[in-house]
């Protein structure tokens, strides 16, 4: 996978995260004000509220650190990539300096 599609990747795992926080308020707000229909209490609920808006902030918060993750991980492959270079380039200068 290359650095495009990564930052793609990431950019709509962010874009998840914020729809999740969003529409677990959204979510809470309609829910919260649905009456009961055994009292038919119109009475705003903030126990579904916080329900729903807790649920939302957990989904952001592994939505956001899944995205973190991706972005560690790729900054691991570079160095990886580099560092190989690196060995290469000095085994190559060894086995030149054996030789010689």
């Amino acid at each position: 996978m290359n650095s495009q599609q990564n930052s793609f990747m990431v950019s709509a795992i962010h874009f998840l995260a914020w729809f999740s926080l969003i529409g677990g308020v959204i979510l809470g707000i309609a829910n919260g004000n649905v009456s009961n229909d055994i009292s038919y209490d119109t009475d705003f609920s903030f126990f579904i509220f916080i329900t729903y808006t807790s649920y939302g902030v957990i989904s952001f918060i592994l939505f956001a650190a899944l995205g973190k993750a991706m972005i560690l991980l790729e900054d691991i492959h570079e160095f990886a990539k580099k560092r190989t270079e690196y060995v290469k380039e000095i085994r190559k200068s060894y086995i030149t300096e054996k030789e010689g």
